[in-house]
Formats: structure tokens, C-alpha cells, sequence
């Protein structure tokens, strides 16, 4: 099981994200899932410590050379989802905030004509194409992928 320390830094990063989502976004373009949780290392050794912790509780999902993906043996309970996959991704100056969410939206295509044009939201296009979410009064980001987990 997963520290109590841990439990909770990935509980307040979807709880602030969530709330970031509800002010931004209309519940009804969102489908109920959420991807994972994932955190920004704020340092090296916070990434190897929360890395090592994932590892030992779950098992890696997808490789990724800025942090690995892993489906926990048990998952988080938070709120009324439940998280089966988390993420620690090494610091880089670009991610200062404490970690983000992605989030599973009906329809990609209409939710992007819908929201791009809304303040805070941006088209990332490297890779898989999504839309980020990232409002100045939250410590957290929020992205809606093309495709899901």
C-alpha cells in the first residue's frame, strides 16, 4: 500500500484538479474516467523516492523516458473515483506546478471546437494531440487526450 504521504499528495492533486476542471469545464462533455494522477517531481531525489514507491506497489504500465506510468496493485479510493494508474515525472522548469490529472472527455473533437478558444486552454500537438488545461489560480494542469489510457 502506498504511503500515507503519497496517498495524500496524489489525493490533493486530483482533489485541486478536479475543482480546477469543475470551474472550467461543463460535467456533461466529460465521460466518468480519469487516466491517472501524476506528479511533478519538484526534485531529483523526490522522483527517485516516489518512483521507488510506485515500483513497489504496482507494476509499470507504459515506459516513458520523463517517468513511467505504473497500474498500482491496489488502487486510490479518492472522493468518489477511483485512480488505478500513477505517474512521477522528472522536474523540468516548464512543469512548476505540483502534478495534473487526465481526463477522459464524450467527444474529443467537439470538446476541442468547444474549449480551445476559452481562456486557459491550450492544443498540444507533440505526440498524441490534447488540450491542457492550465489555470494560474490552481497548482495543478488538467489534459483532455485524443484517445485514453
Amino acid at each position: 500500500m502506498l504511503s500515507e504521504r503519497l496517498r495524500t499528495t496524489f489525493s490533493d492533486i486530483a482533489s485541486e484538479a478536479i475543482e480546477m476542471v469543475s470551474l472550467n469545464v461543463d460535467k456533461e462533455d466529460l465521460a466518468k474516467g480519469i487516466n491517472y494522477v501524476s506528479i511533478y517531481a519538484q526534485t531529483q531525489e523526490e522522483f527517485s523516492s516516489v518512483a521507488r514507491e510506485l515500483k513497489d506497489n504496482g507494476t509499470v504500465a507504459l515506459q516513458r523516458s520523463s517517468g513511467d506510468y505504473y497500474k498500482l496493485t491496489e488502487p486510490l479510493k479518492i472522493s468518489a473515483i477511483t485512480i488505478s494508474h500513477c505517474r512521477v515525472r522528472v522536474f523540468d522548469d516548464d512543469h512548476p506546478e505540483r502534478g495534473y490529472i487526465d481526463f477522459e472527455v464524450k467527444n474529443y473533437k467537439k470538446f476541442k471546437e468547444k474549449y480551445l478558444s476559452k481562456p486557459h486552454f491550450l492544443l498540444i500537438s507533440s505526440g498524441e494531440e490534447m488540450i491542457e488545461l492550465r489555470d494560474p489560480k490552481f497548482s495543478v494542469r488538467a489534459y483532455f487526450p485524443s484517445g485514453n489510457f
